[in-house]
């Protein structure tokens, strides 16, 4: 039996997790442009995101946050096997990196699944659930992003526009946490998406 020549297979086994990222992401703005596009007089600076999933268009809003959550999992993996690869002496705060990112991940799988909840089973109790993962989400993304810019800044492998960006997705969603604006989190959102998107298509560029 000939053996697998890993050095061969590595690069495309690495680029699984960004091609897992743009699907995810691609799912996520679906579900939200549907949602929005059902629910008649929606204004992003006013009503909150989660506003969607309870609207017209709640089934494609929740559908697309539990299933991209799932899904963008291995593109938070790869990009800590990538970071590890380059920063060894950095193996503990690039773990730190990869478990908070997961836990962001659950977070807003949550979110989606309690809002789904709260349409059949009417109850504040289930809504005040929904409000607690966004918490979590918001403030394990802060610091994941954070740990993000700070290794990115110094790498050689990555651009360091997605140091700033970084930077800015945790800025952001301090600064929502803090207001509770409705546009900030939007912007937060779609900052971070936009960042994840730029991301795994660098990654899929150079077969990281």
């Amino acid at each position: 039996m000939k053996k697998i020549d890993m050095a061969t297979i590595e690069p495309y086994y690495k680029i699984i997790g960004a091609f897992c990222g743009l699907f995810a992401l691609m799912i996520r703005m679906y579900g939200d442009f549907t949602a929005i596009f059902l629910y008649p007089g929606y204004d992003p600076t006013v009503d909150m995101v989660s506003f969607l999933g309870s609207g017209s268009g709640h089934l494609y809003f929740n559908f697309g946050l539990m299933c991209s959550a799932l899904i963008i999992m291995p593109f938070y993996i790869s990009i800590a096997y990538v970071l590890r690869n380059e920063f060894p002496e950095n193996a503990k705060l690039i773990r730190s990196y990869k478990i908070i990112s997961l836990l962001s991940a659950l977070s807003v799988f949550l979110i989606g699944f309690f809002l789904a909840l709260s349409n059949i089973i009417p109850n504040q109790l289930i809504y005040d659930f929904h409000a607690f993962f966004a918490i979590i989400a918001f403030l394990s993304g802060a610091y994941s992003n954070v740990v993000l810019g700070s290794l990115m800044k110094k790498s050689t492998r990555f651009l360091k526009i997605f140091a700033y960006l970084s930077y800015a997705v945790a800025i952001l969603s301090i600064l929502f946490l803090i207001t509770w604006h409705a546009l900030i989190e939007w912007v937060s959102t779609y900052v971070m998406i936009f960042s994840q998107i730029l991301l795994s298509v660098y990654m899929i560029i150079k077969k990281m």
